[in-house]
């Protein structure tokens, strides 16, 4: 009897992560699982027949793998045959032709079926989930960075939401999964760590325009965009010399040595020593 029956995502037979739930977001999934040939002795291939039903067990289809030797055999369910939104079961069984030892005599065997394996077809895309955090509420100012806070994930018009990922921006690690309940609802505790950048301006360089001039000294102001407790800006001309401003003195002036484009990046830096993102305010000198 073939082991590991399994559903593939994509068209390749190789072995890949598996869904953690019976749900499958393709209407032509490929099926696999291993094949033994006890009779491998003699040289004989093996295949095997993969079979595909309904969830009542009315058979839709069927397909035998290329002839082969032992290992992983798959097929893929043709299209037009499976619906968004409908649950089907499939089964596989090894199946070969072989010659009888000292005689020409060509025989076929098959093995035992699988056990049936069911899975539904969900080729919708959820909507979008509702957060909320009591410490960062959406679109106002909430906790300090450092503080930790709880967001809460619910699957709104959603019925079938089993997980989330969830990336905190800016400086944040890769995106990262939660399990939802039963419910379609998760929670995860996460803690900022970097304010936004600043805002930054100059009436003598704008912001992706020309100004000014080789020589010519320009005001640049910063303001925390958002950020709480700012007690400093740190601000850096290209690849020059890293300088430091208060924030209650939050304009420097600063005087470009050529022409052409420059980049001033800008960063705040908080109360408890936290480092924005860094603005990159590009323009070019006349």
């Amino acid at each position: 009897m073939p082991t590991d029956p399994a559903i593939n995502l994509s068209d390749s037979c190789w072995p890949e992560p598996r869904p953690a739930t019976r749900f499958v977001p393709t209407t032509t999934p490929t099926l696999g699982a291993e094949v033994v040939n006890p009779d491998d002795t003699y040289g004989d291939q093996v295949s095997a027949r993969f079979e595909w039903a309904d969830a009542a067990g009315t058979v839709l289809g069927s397909a035998t793998s290329t002839p082969g030797s032992a290992g992983r055999h798959c097929t893929k369910i043709p299209d037009e045959v499976l619906a968004d939104g409908q649950t089907y079961r499939w089964r596989v069984r090894a199946e070969d032709r072989y010659q009888e030892p000292e005689t020409l005599e060509i025989l076929s065997g098959a093995g035992d079926w699988t056990a049936w394996q069911e899975f539904t077809v969900d080729v919708t895309r959820p909507a979008l989930p509702v957060i909320a955090s009591e410490t960062y509420p959406e679109n106002a100012t909430g906790g300090l960075v450092g503080t930790p806070g709880l967001f809460t994930f619910s699957p709104g018009e959603s019925t079938d939401v089993v997980s989330y990922r969830y990336r905190l921006t800016p400086g944040s690690p890769p995106p990262a999964t939660v399990t939802a309940d039963a419910g379609g609802r998760a929670g995860v505790t996460l803690t900022p760590r970097r304010n936004p950048a600043p805002l930054a301006t100059s009436t003598v360089y704008p912001d992706n325009a020309p100004g000014g001039g080789a020589g010519v000294p320009g005001e640049f102001a910063f303001s925390p965009n958002g950020a709480q407790d700012v007690i400093a800006y740190g601000y850096r001309l290209d690849s020059g010399e890293t300088l430091q401003s208060p924030a209650d003195t939050p304009t420097v002036t600063i005087t470009p040595d050529t022409a052409g484009p420059h980049t001033l990046s800008v960063w705040s830096i908080d109360a408890r020593g936290y480092l924005s993102s860094a603005r990159a305010y590009a323009f070019t000198v006349n």
